[in-house]
């Protein structure tokens, strides 16, 4: 799930922002604010969060993978695509804009034909 960014400058621990973690950020917010992803709240633990498919992240950066290289300037270009976008969504989780989870219930409720 992917968490809207918070604390307007501010890092997680507190600190002010390098550059590089605004320009982060500001993706963040991008994707998430702009609909570039199809997201929708939820509930983890006390607090709301907006989740997205991780599929739906990596088809925009394969279709856009020059926005990669706006987010990360020193960007490895022998890599492939898949693997650069694998490390920018890792990249998101280590500094704490996004998140991981799972769903609690992999398949829809018996009277229901969709898993929503």
């Amino acid at each position: 799930d992917a968490m809207a960014p918070a604390g307007g400058g501010k890092g997680v621990d507190g600190g002010k922002l390098s550059e590089w973690d605004l320009r982060l950020r500001d993706t963040a917010d991008e994707l998430l604010c702009k609909n570039f992803l199809e997201s929708r709240y939820a509930i983890e633990g006390s607090r709301r969060v907006e989740i997205f498919r991780g599929k739906d992240f990596y088809k925009l950066f394969r279709q856009n993978p020059e926005r990669i290289n706006e987010v990360v300037p020193n960007n490895n270009k022998s890599k492939t695509i898949d693997e650069q976008v694998a490390d920018l969504g890792l990249l998101f989780m280590k500094k704490g804009f996004f998140s991981k989870s799972e769903r609690l219930y992999k398949k829809p409720h018996p009277r229901r034909e969709k898993l929503t």
